[in-house]
């Protein structure tokens, strides 16, 4: 099995309580999570600013850089289907 990186970012919403919505950017991945850390790095406020914008309802948020395996599984504890789009 190939391990990429995905940044990926971890919404809660004063409704939702501990349960994240978890949106994956899906335009770049990383083969290996130094690549991926670096590149959150030097673009963190970009991404956080976009995600204020694209979700305004949002209560707080953590961005985080997360291997396949890892967010799959995340993805089935949360009963999530693809969530991929920011």
């Amino acid at each position: 099995m190939i391990i990429s990186f995905y940044i990926v970012a971890f919404l809660y919403y004063p409704w939702s309580g501990d349960d994240p919505t978890i949106k994956v950017h899906t335009t770049s991945n990383f083969s290996t999570f130094q690549q991926c850390h670096d590149r959150l790095m030097e673009n963190r406020q970009n991404f956080q600013d976009s995600l204020l914008r694209v979700y305004p309802g949002v209560d707080r948020f953590t961005v985080r850089c997360i291997d396949t395996k890892t967010l799959y599984d995340l993805q089935q504890k949360y009963g999530y289907k693809n969530e991929q789009r920011t």
